[in-house]
């Protein structure tokens, strides 16, 4: 048990050149009449998907706001977070 608690927490680095956030803009308008979502942005570098055989390759993933997305700005479900990005 000691060993375990003397490691350090993982903690990932995004790739940021290789999957850059880009058109990082909040859904607003037509683009979310229902407000079903907050922030909306494209992840990873459209030239290289094309010829990806990667699972998610051309599919549009939705994540709830509560779970972190480096460089994207997140609410946590309150507009007290309005202006939260995660490193």
């Amino acid at each position: 048990m000691r060993v375990l608690i003397a490691r350090s927490d993982y903690k990932p680095l995004p790739n940021m050149s290789k999957y850059p956030r880009t058109t990082v803009h909040l859904s607003e308008g037509d683009q979310n009449p229902t407000n079903a979502w907050a922030w909306r942005a494209d992840i990873g570098d459209p030239i290289e998907l094309v010829n990806s055989a990667k699972l998610l390759t051309g599919k549009t993933v939705a994540m709830k706001d509560t779970i972190c997305v480096a460089g994207i700005p997140s609410l946590l479900g309150t507009d007290v977070f309005h202006d939260c990005i995660r490193p």
